[in-house]
């Protein structure tokens, strides 16, 4: 029955985090800083929310721990009802059909089908992450206590990424922006697999999620900027499952990864990201924003 309704809350996530993400655009003039700001606030929760299930375990049993976990999510759908978003109109089909018409947008508009491919495979790779850097920390010292603390420099890293995209949103063009800080992340993960020590490996995975946030701020612009108007939120909620799906599956791949060996199962989740680096080349250079927004 537990497993049923995570299957289900999962479902229904694509519609609120892609949902809400394609309305950005509208309440904030300057759309490179409204996407940062987007971005910023998915940092925000990827080390707030880890941060309290750690202190919430500690203290609480896990199904008190779990029934704040339910507060918290219903006091942000409350929040989100209370943002006063401006309505759009009506399209007139029923939400299956405007989901397949922004499914069918993304599969045959080629420089949207670039973005979402190449941002759905980097989510194969953050996916995985946490269970490939858990590998490494038993493979290397015995225990999965270094796991943990990979895994926190890499939020902290994409925290701090997030903060300076949105004191200074990235003004270059947004698929390169997206094809550099995939192949960025991608080397630093691979130069992580390498045992130069732990320091090494923590700055490694730290300075590689620095990356993540300008890339994400990049394709959420990218993604507003190629959808008709009335498709908008149905390719960012089709493009937000994508996503949600990669992640899941990533890390399904990387636990059975494992048995190959934590230095191995960390490089695979860098060539994923350079692979993603890769996909972005196909890219038509001629289309795409160029104007900077005011």
């Amino acid at each position: 029955m537990v497993f049923a309704f995570l299957a289900v809350a999962g479902a229904l996530s694509p519609f609120y985090m892609g949902g809400l993400s394609s309305f950005v655009a509208d309440e904030i003039p300057d759309q490179r800083r409204a996407f940062a700001y987007d971005a910023l606030s998915y940092n925000i929760s990827a080390v707030a929310g880890p941060a309290l299930v750690a202190v919430l375990a500690t203290f609480l049993p896990g199904g008190t721990a779990l029934w704040v976990l339910c507060a918290a999510a219903l006091a942000g759908a409350i929040s989100a009802a209370a943002t006063r978003l401006k309505a759009r109109g009506a399209t007139g089909h029923s939400v299956w059909q405007t989901v397949r018409s922004g499914l069918h947008r993304i599969l045959s508009h080629r420089p949207l089908a670039v973005v979402t491919g190449a941002s759905t495979l980097s989510q194969l790779g953050q996916g995985g992450l946490a269970v490939a850097a858990v590998a490494l920390s038993i493979e290397r010292i015995g225990s999965p206590g270094e796991g943990a603390l990979l895994v926190t420099a890499f939020a902290v890293g994409s925290l701090i990424g997030a903060l300076c995209e949105t004191i200074r949103p990235t003004r270059a063009r947004p698929h390169a922006v997206m094809m550099l800080g995939f192949l960025a992340t991608g080397l630093l993960t691979i130069g992580a697999a390498f045992d130069f020590g732990t320091v090494w490996t923590v700055i490694a995975i730290g300075l590689s999620g620095v990356f993540t946030a300008p890339t994400a701020a990049a394709m959420l612009f990218l993604r507003s900027h190629l959808s008709p108007p009335h498709l908008r939120s149905q390719i960012f909620t089709v493009g937000a499952g994508f996503r949600a799906s990669a992640s899941a599956a990533g890390a399904a791949l990387a636990a059975s990864a494992t048995g190959l060996g934590g230095g191995l199962a960390v490089t695979g989740i860098g060539v994923i990201w350079v692979v993603s680096a890769a996909l972005m080349a196909a890219y038509p250079s001629t289309r795409g924003p160029v104007r900077r927004p005011a």
